[in-house]
């Protein structure tokens, strides 16, 4: 993708940009941050192979999309320091191999660590803590002193994690690792669109961008890092058709379409923004193509995912599946009503209860229905406001006809 890209830019878009740019931009564009699409998704009711196919990718992706561009920018940078001053083949190897191979045994080791560490911890506070601590440590230590790739080391050391070391955590830890991890990851990426937007700002409104050609280039960029992403996919589709979770191409156009760009990418356009050694004009349009792609496919993709969903409808259900869940959930229905008549109408606890009004504002599983063959729905219960009005009615009726009835008693008597 990152070659693919690179290319179009450098022969097509604009002959100013340097293969050492071009590549670098491109491996830039080539991170993805499909959050708002897996939300999308997972609010449709999708299955979770599709959500764990673009989570997975993105993971990973996201990885090797900082190593690549790690390397790259060391090319562009003019002086400076460089872990490969000479820039010959051989030097740009080790350093590949370093903070890709390094990054991801030393992401391990973390891993491995902490699961000890927290196997004999049983303070919730401490376990949290070991868990941050072992996170930005990692990232600290593999990018600032051993020069390995931090990020690769944080999402090996994630993985190592889930898979072994979360199961480690005591009771009372799980809900407030999952806390204190979110609003970590929620402020941290706020913060990085928050700087973002007060420097786009200045490119998208500088009297040097605000030239019609620079907006035609992201937007034909925009369309065409789809069509590579949608040729790279097809390329792997042999593979991944047949292995793992198998893929069809309805999927591919959801995953070609649910790569958006945002956090990592806008993350290493302000690293180039920052770098006092790479000229001003390549640091300019770095950051004008990253902002106005990020901006486009958070606007037109994350707004039109859930359509596009819909339109493919990728996952039908089978219409005997249906009726067989119909019947059911009608057998449950029923079940539980006569449950509420022999049990619960008698017991001496409810007898001052309105158990029919009460009744009509819980949902009645009975009247489940498939409209578009998805997701099931039913007819809307009554309105606590509605029920109560029936009980006032009910109170009302019962309170007029007792004194209908005490008048003919009075009367009789008379």
């Amino acid at each position: 993708n990152v070659v693919f890209t690179a290319v179009f830019i450098k022969l097509v878009l604009s002959d100013v940009w340097s293969w050492e740019s071009a590549l670098m931009v491109s491996s830039i564009l080539s991170a993805t941050d499909p959050v708002a699409v897996i939300v999308a998704l997972n609010a449709l009711g999708a299955p979770l192979k599709l959500s764990s196919l673009i989570a997975g990718e993105s993971l990973l992706n996201d990885g090797s999309a900082v190593v690549v561009f790690q390397v790259l920018k060391e090319t562009v940078q003019v002086g400076g320091d460089k872990q490969c001053p000479d820039l010959t083949a051989g030097c740009v190897g080790l350093v590949f191999l370093r903070l890709a191979i390094g990054g991801v045994a030393f992401g391990f080791g973390v891993g491995w660590l902490l699961a000890r560490l927290l196997q004999i911890s049983h303070d919730p506070l401490v376990e949290v803590t070991l868990v941050l601590v072992a996170v930005y440590g990692t990232f600290m230590i593999a990018e600032e002193w051993a020069k390995m790739s931090g990020v690769l080391a944080v999402v090996v050391l994630g993985l190592y994690f889930a898979m072994y070391a979360k199961t480690k955590l005591s009771k009372h830890a799980h809900e407030m690792h999952h806390h204190v991890v979110s609003q970590a990851a929620y402020v941290s990426t706020q913060a990085i669109f928050l700087v973002a937007g007060v420097l786009s700002d200045r490119f998208f409104f500088a009297s040097t961008h605000n030239e019609t050609s620079h907006w035609w280039e992201v937007v034909v960029l925009y369309l065409f890092i789809h069509v590579s992403r949608g040729a790279v996919i097809l390329i792997l589709y042999p593979y991944l058709s047949t292995h793992g979770y198998g893929l069809k191409w309805k999927e591919i156009v959801i995953m070609t379409y649910g790569g958006l760009r945002g956090a990592v990418g806008l993350a290493m356009a302000l690293i180039v923004e920052h770098n006092e050694f790479i000229d001003a004009e390549t640091k300019d349009k770095v950051f004008l193509y990253v902002a106005g792609i990020v901006m486009l496919t958070l606007y037109v993709n994350g707004t039109t995912v859930v359509g596009l969903y819909k339109f493919l409808d990728p996952y039908p259900l089978d219409p005997f599946r249906l009726v067989y869940l119909a019947k059911a959930l009608h057998m449950v229905e029923t079940t539980w009503r006569a449950e509420v008549e022999t049990t619960y109408k008698s017991h001496w606890f409810f007898q001052n209860a309105s158990i029919d009004e009460i009744m009509l504002c819980i949902p009645d599983l009975r009247t489940v229905h498939f409209p578009k063959g998805n997701r099931p729905e039913l007819v809307p219960p009554l309105s606590v406001s509605d029920a109560m009005a029936k009980v006032d009615a009910r109170c009302k009726a019962k309170y007029v006809a007792q004194q209908l009835k005490q008048k003919r008693e009075d009367k009789d008597d008379i």
